[in-house]
């Protein structure tokens, strides 16, 4: 007669036979106990631990917690609402625990969903790093078992376990605690070869996060990081590493002038380049293996099928990180063009995307758990950093007759033909509403215009205050009549920054504008001021005219409105009451409202339709 004791090891019931432990199967025990069997695995049993057993069994759920290594996540494991700690036997999971002194079997269907689960991710120890937990996010509803996921944004947690300090030889700079947290964010995927999105909200300082990323990788390895951005652009990133970084070997690949040998790429620590230059200079660029590539602005490459964001994607890379605040301007494929390039195959390729996802806001508030743990956006109210106070001001206008007449023959003119070709005559509804002057080549600026009136009644007050403001147009030809008017009327320093101002000339125009210590005004085209320019020199912001587009509003704001600035700002919106001005308002607000809580931008197009219901009604 064989006999064994039944003992507890690991929160497990084992046979103790002589020194030997062996494992029962949950069946064994269960038969014994209440089946009537005399014998475990045929041996009688002798000694019997003082436990209560269950006859039913108790169900697994998993949790996905942050371990305390800075690569690993980890599994918990989680039985009547209790942490408890699995076993492997022969490489399989023991199918029975104790619980509180009580003997409990697993169902066997729970396990093989944990074992399904450790095999399709080849997870060990039930550990694993970054790249698996993201593919398990993109997967979370076919594991059922899967209770809770940590979010990866919760990146305080990720600051308590990591002992990397941003400071080092190349980085000079200081980080407010939530750019820390942001460092560490980018600095704990770039370790685990993950890419993401840095969608913090303007202002808060995008640009000296990256830099600092790129001196800690700097200071890892000799690798050479790539950085993309406007061509508008370059020289303020240039500045932007000056200011922030030193020893750092920073190339310049740009203008007529550029290296045509890859070898330049190869002596430097960061190449600065555009977009542009990407396509044209690939089979350069494609010479080396980056570790780093950064997108500044990287809405700029939503187009799946332009040039420039086919060749981007090319280009070997560690880790890829996209910097935007609206990675969707139009639709939901903007987001999956940038996501492509960070993480590449994430959300399928562009066809299986579209066929599961339409570009309307019910699926963009679907596919934000999926794509949460890839973008990083806090915004300044959440940061904890504060800023001085911002005051929006829309002022509604009446036109006066003079202009009131012209609109009204532009607007009969559009409800007439609209069906055709509606979009120059919207423009042209615009430009009426900047100026009746701009639609007629042979006459003069309309000094009497009710919105000019009363723009030179605002500026009256920032000029007495002497303080600086900025004044945003769409229209050149409003730049120019606006620049020399307020010249002529104030004899103050105006600038203009727009289509026709050279590239390389750009930030130059700022640095003379900001250095200036009185009362300056500068006029702007918002489409090429509206991102990654810093004027916090300035206090004020007038929108002359609207654009379609909220997110180009508000990046034109945000040139002042972002740390730095010291003063309480004001944003004044010039609309005329009841025109196509007031429409693109109240669109303009809706779109806000729809997107406060969510990462996902807004369309930026006007609803023809839409639009004609309005105009018939004023």
């Amino acid at each position: 007669m064989k006999k064994a004791d039944l003992v507890i090891k690991n929160n497990i019931l084992n046979l103790k036979i002589s020194d030997n432990y062996s494992i029962p199967n949950w069946r064994e025990i269960f038969k014994w106990k209440f089946r009537g069997q005399e014998t475990i695995n045929e041996y009688f049993i002798d000694n019997i631990p003082d436990i209560k057993f269950s006859k039913y069994p108790t169900i697994l759920s998993v949790n996905i917690i942050l371990s305390k290594n800075d690569k690993v996540f980890k599994l918990d494991f989680f039985a009547n609402e209790k942490p408890i700690k699995l076993l492997y036997h022969e490489n399989k999971i023991i199918n029975h625990i104790i619980i509180d002194n009580s003997w409990y079997p697993l169902i066997e269907e729970n396990i093989n969903e944990i074992e399904d689960l450790i095999k399709e991710y080849k997870i060990k120890d039930f550990k694993f790093d970054l790249s698996t937990y993201i593919l398990i996010n993109k997967n979370l509803n076919d594991h059922p078992v899967i209770k809770n996921l940590t979010l990866i944004e919760e990146t305080e947690k990720i600051e308590k376990r990591s002992l990397i300090n941003y400071k080092n030889d190349y980085f000079k700079g200081e980080l407010y605690d939530y750019q820390e947290k942001g460092f560490e964010w980018l600095r704990f995927y770039a370790n685990n070869n993950v890419g993401g999105i840095l969608g913090d909200e303007m202002g808060l300082g995008k640009t000296i996060q990256i830099i600092s990323l790129i001196c800690h990788e700097v200071n890892q390895s000799n690798v050479p990081n790539l950085v993309i951005v406007r061509s508008t652009l370059v020289n303020n990133w240039i500045k932007e590493f000056k200011k922030f970084s030193s020893n750092l070997k920073i190339y310049t690949h740009h203008g007529p002038n550029r290296s045509r040998s890859y070898k330049a790429f190869e002596d430097h620590h960061v190449t600065i380049s555009t977009y542009d230059l990407a396509s044209i200079d690939l089979p350069l660029l494609t010479d080396i293996n980056w570790n780093l590539i950064i997108l500044d602005e990287a809405q700029d490459i939503r187009n799946p099928d332009a040039q420039r964001t086919k060749s981007i994607k090319i280009l070997d890379k560690k880790a890829g990180f996209a910097v935007t605040g609206t990675p969707i301007q139009n639709k939901l494929k903007d987001l999956w063009s940038i996501m492509d390039f960070t993480n590449h195959d994430y959300l399928g390729n562009e066809n299986e995307f579209m066929d599961k996802y339409s570009d309307d806001f019910s699926d963009g508030s679907l596919i934000e758990p999926l794509v949460r743990p890839l973008i990083l956006r806090r915004t300044i109210e959440a940061s904890g950093k504060t800023l001085p106070d911002r005051i929006d001001i829309p002022e509604f206008i009446q036109m006066n007759n003079n202009a009131n007449e012209i609109y009204e023959s532009e607007k009969n003119n559009f409800l007439n033909n609209y069906k055709n070709n509606p979009l120059p005559m919207l423009i042209k509804l615009r430009q009426v509403c900047t100026n009746s002057m701009i639609i007629n080549d042979e006459q003069a600026w309309d000094e009497d215009d009710t919105k000019f009136v009363r723009l030179i009644q605002i500026c009256e007050e920032f000029i007495m205050n002497e303080e600086k403001f900025l004044i945003f147009t769409s229209f050149t030809k409003a730049i120019k009549s606006l620049s020399n008017l307020l010249k002529r009327i104030y004899n103050i320093p105006v600038f203009t920054l727009f289509g026709e101002t050279p590239i390389d000339e750009r930030q130059s125009v700022i640095d003379d504008f900001s250095n200036i210590k009185n009362s300056s005004c500068m006029v702007l085209n918002p489409a090429v001021a509206s991102a990654g320019l810093n004027i916090v020199s300035a206090n004020h912001v007038i929108h002359y005219n609207l654009e379609w587009n909220p997110a180009v509003i508000d990046q034109a704001s945000a040139r002042i409105y972002r740390i730095g600035q010291k003063r309480n700002v004001t944003v004044h919106y010039l609309v005329y009451s009841n025109t196509i001005e007031h429409y693109i308002y109240e669109r303009l607000e809706a779109k806000r409202q729809m997107a406060e809580d969510t990462i996902i931008g807004v369309d930026s197009k006007p609803y023809i339709e839409d639009f004609v219901k309005f105009l018939n009604k004023n």
